[in-house]
Protein backbone atom coordinates (compact mmCIF):
# COMPACT_ATOMS: atom_id res chain seq x y z
CA UNK A 1 0.00 0.00 0.00
CA UNK A 2 2.94 2.11 1.18
CA UNK A 3 4.54 1.79 -2.66
CA UNK A 4 1.62 2.26 -3.96
CA UNK A 5 0.88 5.83 -2.32
CA UNK A 6 4.52 6.90 -3.21
CA UNK A 7 4.05 5.82 -6.71
CA UNK A 8 0.96 7.80 -7.03
CA UNK A 9 2.58 11.02 -5.27
CA UNK A 10 5.30 10.78 -7.69
CA UNK A 11 3.38 10.39 -10.25
CA UNK A 12 1.62 13.61 -9.75
CA UNK A 13 5.13 15.42 -9.19
CA UNK A 14 6.05 14.31 -12.73
CA UNK A 15 2.83 15.68 -14.08
CA UNK A 16 2.69 19.08 -12.29
CA UNK A 17 6.91 19.46 -13.63
CA UNK A 18 5.76 18.55 -17.41
CA UNK A 19 2.10 20.90 -16.92
CA UNK A 20 4.27 23.80 -15.68
CA UNK A 21 6.94 23.85 -17.64
CA UNK A 22 5.17 23.54 -20.90
CA UNK A 23 3.29 26.85 -19.19
CA UNK A 24 6.10 28.17 -18.66
CA UNK A 25 6.96 27.71 -22.02
CA UNK A 26 3.64 28.67 -23.15
CA UNK A 27 4.25 32.09 -21.82
CA UNK A 28 7.78 32.36 -23.00
CA UNK A 29 6.37 31.84 -26.14
CA UNK A 30 3.59 34.58 -26.06
CA UNK A 31 5.94 36.74 -25.27
CA UNK A 32 8.15 36.87 -27.79
CA UNK A 33 5.47 36.46 -30.53
CA UNK A 34 2.80 38.66 -29.52
CA UNK A 35 4.70 41.89 -28.44
CA UNK A 36 1.67 43.15 -26.67
CA UNK A 37 1.73 40.67 -24.18
CA UNK A 38 4.96 40.73 -22.95
CA UNK A 39 5.36 43.43 -20.67
CA UNK A 40 2.72 41.38 -18.81
CA UNK A 41 4.51 38.46 -19.40
CA UNK A 42 7.63 39.40 -18.09
CA UNK A 43 5.53 40.45 -14.88
CA UNK A 44 4.51 36.77 -13.87
CA UNK A 45 6.32 34.93 -15.45
CA UNK A 46 8.14 32.99 -12.66
CA UNK A 47 4.49 31.89 -11.37
CA UNK A 48 4.56 28.09 -12.58
CA UNK A 49 7.76 27.09 -11.44
CA UNK A 50 7.25 29.08 -7.91
CA UNK A 51 4.34 27.01 -7.88
CA UNK A 52 6.17 23.89 -8.27
CA UNK A 53 8.57 24.53 -5.98
CA UNK A 54 6.00 25.05 -3.27
CA UNK A 55 4.00 22.16 -3.65
CA UNK A 56 6.91 19.20 -4.79
CA UNK A 57 9.85 21.26 -3.10
CA UNK A 58 13.04 23.31 -4.91
CA UNK A 59 14.44 20.00 -6.46
CA UNK A 60 11.13 19.52 -8.65
CA UNK A 61 11.13 23.15 -9.23
CA UNK A 62 15.17 22.73 -10.68
CA UNK A 63 13.65 20.11 -12.75
CA UNK A 64 11.13 22.20 -13.81
CA UNK A 65 13.20 24.85 -14.82
CA UNK A 66 15.42 22.66 -16.66
CA UNK A 67 12.67 20.84 -18.69
CA UNK A 68 12.09 24.22 -19.71
CA UNK A 69 15.17 25.26 -21.18
CA UNK A 70 15.18 22.20 -22.76
CA UNK A 71 11.95 22.81 -24.62
CA UNK A 72 13.28 26.55 -25.51
CA UNK A 73 16.17 25.26 -26.55
CA UNK A 74 14.39 23.02 -29.49
CA UNK A 75 12.00 25.61 -30.13
CA UNK A 76 14.11 28.71 -30.48
CA UNK A 77 17.64 27.66 -30.15
CA UNK A 78 20.93 28.07 -27.20
CA UNK A 79 21.16 31.83 -27.82
CA UNK A 80 17.07 32.78 -27.12
CA UNK A 81 17.17 29.91 -24.53
CA UNK A 82 20.05 31.40 -22.38
CA UNK A 83 18.23 34.73 -22.33
CA UNK A 84 15.04 33.55 -20.82
CA UNK A 85 16.74 31.17 -18.46
CA UNK A 86 18.80 34.23 -16.99
CA UNK A 87 15.81 36.72 -16.98
CA UNK A 88 13.05 34.60 -15.41
CA UNK A 89 14.86 31.12 -14.19
CA UNK A 90 17.36 32.17 -11.69
CA UNK A 91 14.77 34.73 -9.95
CA UNK A 92 11.73 32.48 -9.82
CA UNK A 93 14.23 29.52 -8.30
CA UNK A 94 15.29 32.03 -5.33
CA UNK A 95 11.63 32.91 -4.63
CA UNK A 96 10.70 29.57 -4.59
CA UNK A 97 13.66 28.71 -2.41
CA UNK A 98 12.59 31.66 -0.16
CA UNK A 99 9.14 31.14 0.34
CA UNK A 100 9.37 27.82 1.39
CA UNK A 101 11.82 28.19 3.66
CA UNK A 102 9.66 31.10 5.16
CA UNK A 103 12.64 34.03 4.65
CA UNK A 104 11.87 37.03 5.45
CA UNK A 105 9.87 39.05 3.18
CA UNK A 106 12.02 42.42 3.05
CA UNK A 107 15.29 40.30 2.54
CA UNK A 108 13.51 37.92 -0.06
CA UNK A 109 12.56 41.10 -1.92
CA UNK A 110 15.32 42.65 -1.68
CA UNK A 111 17.73 40.05 -2.85
CA UNK A 112 14.81 39.30 -5.92
CA UNK A 113 15.52 43.41 -7.07
CA UNK A 114 19.56 42.36 -7.32
CA UNK A 115 18.81 39.34 -9.26
CA UNK A 116 16.73 40.59 -11.69
CA UNK A 117 18.82 43.73 -12.07
CA UNK A 118 22.11 41.36 -12.71
CA UNK A 119 20.12 39.00 -14.46
CA UNK A 120 18.97 42.42 -16.88
CA UNK A 121 22.39 43.71 -17.21
CA UNK A 122 23.80 40.09 -17.84
CA UNK A 123 21.29 39.63 -21.07
CA UNK A 124 22.09 43.22 -22.26
CA UNK A 125 26.05 42.26 -21.98
CA UNK A 126 25.21 39.51 -24.05
CA UNK A 127 23.16 40.98 -26.42
CA UNK A 128 25.76 43.81 -27.02
CA UNK A 129 28.65 40.87 -27.55
CA UNK A 130 26.76 38.24 -29.35
CA UNK A 131 24.53 40.40 -31.59
CA UNK A 132 25.76 43.64 -31.68
CA UNK A 133 22.45 45.15 -30.41
CA UNK A 134 24.20 47.62 -27.66
CA UNK A 135 23.13 51.11 -26.59
CA UNK A 136 24.28 53.25 -29.94
CA UNK A 137 22.15 50.23 -31.87
CA UNK A 138 18.91 51.48 -29.46
CA UNK A 139 19.80 54.93 -29.72
CA UNK A 140 19.40 54.63 -33.29
CA UNK A 141 16.50 52.93 -33.34
CA UNK A 142 14.96 55.78 -31.59
CA UNK A 143 16.74 57.90 -34.29
CA UNK A 144 15.09 56.27 -36.97
CA UNK A 145 11.39 56.92 -35.47
CA UNK A 146 12.22 60.56 -35.44
CA UNK A 147 10.91 60.97 -38.88
CA UNK A 148 7.86 59.03 -38.18
CA UNK A 149 6.83 60.92 -35.19
CA UNK A 150 7.27 64.61 -36.85
CA UNK A 151 4.89 63.27 -39.71
CA UNK A 152 2.26 61.94 -37.04
CA UNK A 153 2.50 66.12 -35.51
CA UNK A 154 1.61 67.20 -38.71
CA UNK A 155 -1.16 65.18 -38.91
CA UNK A 156 -2.30 66.14 -35.53
CA UNK A 157 -1.68 69.80 -36.93
CA UNK A 158 0.56 70.69 -34.20
CA UNK A 159 2.21 73.07 -36.71
CA UNK A 160 -0.51 74.71 -38.40
CA UNK A 161 -0.25 77.91 -35.81
CA UNK A 162 -2.45 76.29 -32.61
CA UNK A 163 0.35 76.55 -30.93
CA UNK A 164 2.96 79.55 -31.85
CA UNK A 165 5.87 78.58 -30.07
CA UNK A 166 5.60 74.90 -31.30
CA UNK A 167 7.07 75.10 -34.72
CA UNK A 168 8.63 72.12 -36.42
CA UNK A 169 12.44 73.16 -35.77
CA UNK A 170 11.73 73.03 -31.65
CA UNK A 171 9.59 69.90 -32.19
CA UNK A 172 12.67 68.10 -33.66
CA UNK A 173 15.00 69.53 -31.80
CA UNK A 174 12.94 68.39 -28.63
CA UNK A 175 12.57 64.69 -29.74
CA UNK A 176 17.04 64.84 -30.32
CA UNK A 177 17.17 65.84 -26.89
CA UNK A 178 14.99 63.15 -25.16
CA UNK A 179 16.82 60.28 -27.59
CA UNK A 180 20.09 62.02 -26.22
CA UNK A 181 19.02 61.58 -22.93
CA UNK A 182 17.37 58.88 -22.91
CA UNK A 183 20.64 57.14 -24.24
CA UNK A 184 22.45 58.11 -21.86
CA UNK A 185 19.57 57.18 -19.01
CA UNK A 186 19.61 53.38 -20.57
CA UNK A 187 21.41 51.98 -17.18
CA UNK A 188 18.82 53.20 -14.92
CA UNK A 189 15.86 52.52 -16.88
CA UNK A 190 17.21 48.58 -17.12
CA UNK A 191 17.75 49.00 -13.11
CA UNK A 192 14.11 50.50 -12.94
CA UNK A 193 12.92 47.45 -14.67
CA UNK A 194 14.59 45.25 -13.18
CA UNK A 195 12.69 46.39 -9.63
CA UNK A 196 9.62 46.35 -11.05
CA UNK A 197 9.83 43.06 -12.56
CA UNK A 198 10.80 41.62 -9.29
CA UNK A 199 8.89 43.67 -6.82
CA UNK A 200 5.07 42.43 -9.36
CA UNK A 201 6.47 38.74 -9.61
CA UNK A 202 6.70 38.78 -5.59
CA UNK A 203 3.39 40.02 -5.14
CA UNK A 204 1.77 38.45 -8.17
CA UNK A 205 3.17 34.94 -6.68
CA UNK A 206 2.32 35.58 -3.27
CA UNK A 207 -1.29 36.86 -4.36
CA UNK A 208 -1.53 33.05 -6.90
CA UNK A 209 -0.18 30.61 -3.71
CA UNK A 210 -2.60 32.45 -1.51
CA UNK A 211 -5.65 31.69 -4.18
CA UNK A 212 -3.97 27.95 -3.87
CA UNK A 213 -4.16 27.91 0.25
CA UNK A 214 -0.62 28.55 0.40
CA UNK A 215 0.62 30.57 3.11
CA UNK A 216 3.69 32.51 2.42
CA UNK A 217 5.35 35.60 4.68
CA UNK A 218 4.11 38.92 3.16
CA UNK A 219 4.94 41.94 3.91
CA UNK A 220 4.12 44.63 5.96
CA UNK A 221 1.35 47.33 5.32
CA UNK A 222 2.49 49.91 2.94
CA UNK A 223 2.52 52.45 5.66
CA UNK A 224 4.97 50.49 7.82
CA UNK A 225 7.40 50.13 4.86
CA UNK A 226 11.03 51.53 5.51
CA UNK A 227 14.94 51.55 4.53
CA UNK A 228 17.55 51.55 6.58
CA UNK A 229 19.23 55.33 6.49
CA UNK A 230 22.67 54.14 5.16
CA UNK A 231 20.75 54.22 1.57
CA UNK A 232 20.07 57.97 1.61
CA UNK A 233 24.04 58.44 0.54
CA UNK A 234 23.82 56.13 -2.46
CA UNK A 235 21.35 59.13 -3.36
CA UNK A 236 23.80 62.25 -2.07
CA UNK A 237 26.68 60.56 -3.77
CA UNK A 238 24.35 60.84 -7.26
CA UNK A 239 23.38 64.37 -6.45
CA UNK A 240 27.30 65.06 -5.97
CA UNK A 241 28.34 63.30 -8.96
CA UNK A 242 25.41 65.12 -10.93
CA UNK A 243 26.59 69.10 -9.39
CA UNK A 244 30.47 68.18 -9.61
CA UNK A 245 30.08 66.96 -13.56
CA UNK A 246 27.79 69.76 -14.38
CA UNK A 247 30.29 72.40 -12.41
CA UNK A 248 33.56 70.22 -14.16
CA UNK A 249 31.81 69.87 -17.63
CA UNK A 250 32.53 66.11 -17.36
CA UNK A 251 29.32 64.73 -19.25
CA UNK A 252 30.17 61.11 -17.67
CA UNK A 253 30.29 62.06 -14.16
CA UNK A 254 26.72 63.94 -14.81
CA UNK A 255 25.56 60.93 -16.63
CA UNK A 256 26.32 58.63 -13.94
CA UNK A 257 24.68 61.24 -11.32
CA UNK A 258 21.58 61.75 -13.40
CA UNK A 259 21.65 57.48 -13.40
CA UNK A 260 22.10 57.70 -9.61
CA UNK A 261 19.03 59.85 -8.73
CA UNK A 262 16.69 58.58 -11.21
CA UNK A 263 16.99 54.95 -9.86
CA UNK A 264 16.59 56.61 -6.24
CA UNK A 265 13.25 58.41 -7.15
CA UNK A 266 11.18 55.75 -7.39
CA UNK A 267 12.66 54.26 -4.17
CA UNK A 268 12.16 57.60 -2.65
CA UNK A 269 8.75 57.84 -3.69
CA UNK A 270 7.32 55.26 -2.46
CA UNK A 271 8.91 55.99 1.36
CA UNK A 272 6.77 59.03 0.52
CA UNK A 273 3.36 57.22 -0.19
CA UNK A 274 4.07 55.34 2.96
CA UNK A 275 5.18 58.43 5.19
CA UNK A 276 1.77 60.39 3.96
CA UNK A 277 -0.31 56.72 4.19
CA UNK A 278 0.70 56.68 8.00
CA UNK A 279 -0.66 60.24 8.52
CA UNK A 280 -3.80 59.51 6.74
CA UNK A 281 -4.35 56.32 8.73
CA UNK A 282 -3.14 58.46 12.34
CA UNK A 283 -5.52 61.26 11.57
CA UNK A 284 -8.28 59.70 8.88
CA UNK A 285 -10.13 57.29 10.11
CA UNK A 286 -12.80 56.68 7.24
CA UNK A 287 -11.76 55.79 3.96
CA UNK A 288 -13.68 58.36 2.44
CA UNK A 289 -11.91 60.87 4.52
CA UNK A 290 -8.69 59.82 2.91
CA UNK A 291 -9.60 59.66 -0.30
CA UNK A 292 -10.76 63.27 -0.19
CA UNK A 293 -7.39 64.43 1.11
CA UNK A 294 -5.95 62.75 -1.36
CA UNK A 295 -7.78 64.08 -4.37
CA UNK A 296 -7.49 67.45 -2.93
CA UNK A 297 -3.62 67.54 -2.69
CA UNK A 298 -3.58 66.16 -6.40
CA UNK A 299 -6.00 68.60 -7.63
CA UNK A 300 -3.85 71.72 -5.77
CA UNK A 301 -0.76 70.36 -6.17
CA UNK A 302 -0.54 68.32 -9.02
CA UNK A 303 3.02 66.82 -9.69
CA UNK A 304 3.93 69.10 -7.50
CA UNK A 305 2.43 66.54 -4.90
CA UNK A 306 4.41 63.80 -6.04
CA UNK A 307 8.36 65.83 -5.93
CA UNK A 308 7.39 66.86 -2.40
CA UNK A 309 6.29 62.71 -1.29
CA UNK A 310 9.79 61.58 -3.02
CA UNK A 311 11.64 65.22 -0.57
CA UNK A 312 9.04 63.62 2.36
CA UNK A 313 10.62 59.80 1.36
CA UNK A 314 14.55 61.53 1.67
CA UNK A 315 14.13 63.10 5.05
CA UNK A 316 12.24 60.09 6.32
CA UNK A 317 15.67 57.84 5.81
CA UNK A 318 17.08 60.55 8.38
CA UNK A 319 14.56 61.45 10.49
CA UNK A 320 12.44 58.53 10.81
CA UNK A 321 8.96 60.46 11.08
CA UNK A 322 7.09 57.29 12.04
CA UNK A 323 9.54 56.46 14.91
CA UNK A 324 10.02 52.66 12.89
CA UNK A 325 12.13 50.22 13.92
CA UNK A 326 14.75 48.91 10.98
Amino acid sequence: MRNEVNTSLQNQTVKEIFFMAFLTVLLGLSGLYLPFLKIFIDLCWTIPIIVVIMRQGFRAGVVTTGLTGLLFFILLGPGQTLILLLQFGVLALFYGFAFKKGVKPKFTLSMGIGIAVAAIFAVMTLLALVWGIDKAYFVQQMQNGTDAMMEGYRDLGLFDGVKPFFTEEVARQQLEYTIAISGRLLPAFYVLWGMLVAFINYHVAQLVLSRIKISVPALPSLWQWRLPWGIAWGFIVGYGAYLAGDYLTIQKLTTVGLNIMLVYAPILLILGIAVYAFYLKKYFVRSGSRLIVTFLFLYFLQFTFFFVLVGVGLLDLFFNYRKLVD
